[in-house]
């Protein structure tokens, strides 16, 4: 009944930059517009790992997990499908480099910008989801906001297994 999106906003502490692409192909290919990267999680991947996955693959760049930054729920998905994108927060993994590498199926271009370049978006509309959810990323980057921790905890109820929790850390 649903597709499961995530869009990665990765930040890079040491030179306080955020990584954006250009699609090759999808619907937001064929315009001058740069986004995070994104992608669908594959059957039995977690959000975080989807992200971190889809962010190596398009542009080489290695992260982990800092927070779900925030989630929209729509009902306009291809195949008839509700949508969920859960848009995540990473950070380039320590001491990995930060030197791009396309994939060239998929991605058109990328680049390491600054948050005021992604907030000044001319594609994003105010008062959007995507105004909002962006609005978010830049207060997260700044440490302004903590977002949804994400945990993995044991299943429970006498089954063995673990899932990822989601709750609001403070």
């Amino acid at each position: 009944s649903h597709q499961v999106g995530v869009g990665a906003f990765v930040y890079d502490e040491e030179g306080g930059k955020v990584l954006l692409v250009q699609e090759r192909r999808g619907p937001a290919s064929g315009r001058d517009l740069w986004k995070m990267p994104t992608g669908l999680l594959e059957a039995g991947e977690d959000i975080p790992e989807a992200a971190m996955r889809e962010v190596s693959e398009e542009t080489g760049i290695e992260t982990e997990f800092g927070a779900v930054i925030g989630l929209r729920h729509g009902h306009f998905g291809a195949f008839g499908k509700s949508d969920m994108f859960a848009v995540v927060g990473l950070r380039v993994k320590n001491g990995a480099s930060r030197e791009i590498k396309i994939q060239e199926q998929e991605i058109e271009a990328a680049k390491w910008a600054t948050v005021e370049e992604f907030l000044a978006n001319p594609n994003i509309e105010a008062g959007s989801h995507a105004a909002a959810l962006h609005a978010l990323c830049a207060k997260w980057s700044a440490g302004d906001y903590h977002g949804i921790a994400g945990r993995k905890l044991p299943l429970g109820f006498g089954r063995p297994g673990e899932v990822y929790t989601y709750v609001r850390d403070d």
